[in-house]
């Protein structure tokens, strides 16, 4: 029964030792010197996939992929186009082209065992690459579209886009497909895709020219131009448009009279000076006048026109004076007085100025309740300057003492007045303030209150941080308009506020602290 067990033991070793050999007879365990590789490489190039065991072999063939045969030792005479079997069993492979990409299997027979060996050759190819839409894409603001990008090369490439040359955001990058708002004018030109695979001198790129049609957009360097009659004028707008947009003139609501070319037009275009490629029009339009006469002066208007629409700029062309500004001078108000000066610019002489001046309520007082409120005026005779710079000073008096005051200023001459000036705020010291004539960086003031009414009260704000009144020195510092005013409040018994109560006093000097004021 054992003789008969052992048979049965190795019979069932046999059974197993036939289930690891293949249909073919091929051993899973052979030991070749070669190893299996994959070769990346180029067209029309050539390559070696070796094959060589450590046993002397009595036959070697190859075999492509798909089971056909590439070369056999046995059958010298069977030869393939640019295959070549060596004697080692390595086979050569010349002037190698795209389909050649795939496995190699060679098959090694020594003696009764068939061995094999698995290579392989990539053939790396240039990226190429195509994009729908193609060529010139007309669109207007506000449309959205998809482009699909197609690309090819081994290896597959990495895709990414560019809007004129700039790469556009990682996002987008590997994306095949790009959805494109259309925002602005200046998403006008090429969107790429480009394809990089590492293989060639350099990526593939392919895409669309954007071609983005929008209405006329005007803008006009000065809406104001100033002059005089005998000079010469120049009024201009800058048009960007496209398709490019017709350009009429009217002065006064009427078409432009050149007047036997006294007035001309030039265009500019100005999209050659950009630093980059531009896909639509931008261009500077003058109008020349040589010779202003009083009849030119009025209201101008450059009306661009397209296919999609109009838009029109005014210009003025005037005599007037320029806006005047009070100048950067420091003139300490006085109780009662305060010296202002000012400068304007006019081609022709001015002839007067109309200075405007008013209160401004402190405390619980109102602009709407009180006539005090209202603004005064004065005309002052100008000094008959040439120009075109215009000066001008002067004293404003009759102000009352412990005041906030607002100013402004506006000129005229033989055309016409300027626009008023910024106002101009500033406060007259109280009748009981002495000046510090020692101070060279501010006016020193000492500002009385009322003991009996605010003894032993605790102030806490920016002006004091939780002192008594009764014993310190508030100070309060304000710059504006370049005038400073340096307020020292010094403890004195049965003293006298010149305002109703401190609370009011702060809110005068909260005045100053307005940003709004000019």
């Amino acid at each position: 029964m054992e003789s008969c067990h052992l048979k049965q033991c190795l019979s069932g070793v046999l059974i197993v030792i036939a289930a690891l050999i293949s249909d073919n007879g091929v051993q899973p365990d052979v030991n070749f010197k070669s190893k299996p590789t994959t070769i990346k490489t180029f067209e029309n190039d050539s390559v070696l996939l070796p094959c060589y065991s450590t046993e002397r072999h009595t036959a070697v063939r190859w075999l492509s992929q798909d089971n056909k045969l590439i070369a056999d030792s046995r059958y010298p005479n069977y030869k393939i186009p640019n295959r070549v079997l060596h004697s080692n069993g390595s086979l050569e492979v010349n002037n190698i082209q795209l389909d050649d990409t795939g496995d190699y299997l060679c098959e090694v027979t020594i003696g009764t065992r068939l061995h094999r060996q698995t290579n392989s050759i990539e053939v790396q190819v240039e990226p190429d690459v195509i994009t729908f839409p193609a060529g010139t894409m007309n669109v207007t603001i506000g449309a959205i579209f998809q482009i699909t990008c197609e690309p090819k090369g081994v290896p597959y490439p990495i895709i990414s886009w560019y809007h004129n040359g700039k790469h556009v955001t990682n996002t987008y990058d590997g994306d095949r497909r790009l959805t494109v708002e259309v925002k602005h004018y200046d998403m006008a030109g090429r969107i790429e895709c480009v394809a990089n695979n590492g293989v060639g001198k350099e990526p593939k790129a392919a895409g669309i020219l954007l071609v983005v049609n929008f209405a006329p957009e005007i803008k006009t360097s000065m809406p104001v131009v100033h002059t005089r009659p005998g000079l010469q004028a120049k009024i201009d707008c800058l048009v960007v448009s496209h398709p490019v947009a017709q350009i009429h003139w009217f002065f006064n609501g009427t078409p432009v009279n050149k007047r036997n070319n006294l007035i001309t037009t030039q265009d500019t275009d100005l999209t050659a000076s950009e630093p980059y490629p531009m896909y639509y029009s931008k261009k500077r339009h003058i109008l020349m006048i040589r010779n202003v006469r009083e009849t030119d002066l009025g209201k101008y208007e450059c009306i661009a026109e397209n296919s999609l629409g109009m838009q029109s700029g005014s210009i003025m062309l005037t005599g007037t004076p320029l806006k005047p500004s009070f100048e950067n001078k420091s003139h300490p108000a006085t109780i009662s007085s305060k010296m202002l000066s000012w400068q304007t610019e006019s081609l022709s002489p001015i002839i007067d100025y109309k200075f405007k001046f008013r209160r401004v309520p402190t405390g619980n007082e109102n602009f709407r309740k009180s006539e005090n409120f209202i603004w005064n005026q004065l005309t002052i005779p100008a000094d008959r300057t040439t120009g075109p710079f215009h000066t001008k000073s002067y004293k404003l008096e009759a102000l009352a003492p412990a005041t906030v005051y607002e100013v402004m200023i506006q000129a005229r001459n033989q055309f016409g007045s300027s626009d008023d000036s910024k106002i101009l705020r500033f406060a007259t010291p109280s009748e009981t303030e002495t000046i510090n004539s020692s101070s060279t960086e501010a006016n020193e003031y000492d500002i009385r209150y009322d003991e009996d009414l605010l003894s032993n009260e605790i102030f806490t704000s920016p002006y004091n941080a939780g002192d008594s009144l009764t014993s310190i020195n508030i100070l309060f510092l304000f710059i504006k308009n370049n005038y400073k005013f340096f307020h020292s409040q010094k403890s004195t018994k049965k003293s006298f506020l010149p305002f109703r109560d401190y609370t009011q006093y702060v809110q005068t000097l909260n005045i100053f602290s307005n940003p709004n004021l000019s």
